[in-house]
């Protein structure tokens, strides 16, 4: 199971012709590594390409990679058709690609976008950080400012909460 945190459009600060086809087509938001490709070269979160496929009509409530052929056994699943470009898509096509190996210089165009912090959006506070996206994390998980006291931020780690008796 795949888990996301969206990065919001609205933070990017490159120009939008830099990094409109890293815009995934079901979120909205920027790509969010592990990135999907697929053979139409649309690329997508990966936790949102696999819940799309879930979704379909015919999926299984499990793993889209099988579905049941009627006489207890398994078939290979799935296809269906491209969230962007309505070509035919099989869920095996997407399973194993990523774009750091299958497009190296678009995982470094997608990683060199211009970003601005995302709290600030998010939260309100104030925060002049600038920087690549590939840097994003590091700015959150290690500047003070969100790191101390920061149960309210989803993008940084959460403090525990359970009362331990030793305390």
């Amino acid at each position: 199971l795949f888990s996301k945190m969206p990065f919001p459009v609205a933070c990017v600060t490159s120009p939008e012709s830099h990094f409109g086809e890293f815009v995934c087509k079901i979120c909205l938001d920027v790509v969010e590594a592990p990135v999907a490709v697929t053979p139409c070269s649309h690329v997508f979160c990966r936790a949102c390409l696999v819940d799309w496929f879930r979704a379909q009509p015919n999926s299984t409530s499990g793993d889209p990679t099988t579905t049941g052929d009627g006489s207890g056994g398994q078939q290979q699943l799935q296809t269906s058709k491209c969230p962007a470009c309505q070509t035919p898509l099989k869920f095996s096509d997407i399973r194993d690609s990523d774009l750091k190996t299958q497009n190296p210089l678009a995982w470094r165009l997608l990683n060199n976008l211009e970003c601005s912090c995302p709290l600030a959006l998010e939260t309100g506070i104030e925060c002049a950080w600038r920087g690549a996206y590939s840097e994003v994390q590091a700015h959150l998980t290690m500047t003070d400012t969100h790191t101390a006291g920061a149960s309210w931020c989803r993008f940084a780690p959460v403090a525990c909460l359970t009362a331990h008796a030793s305390e």
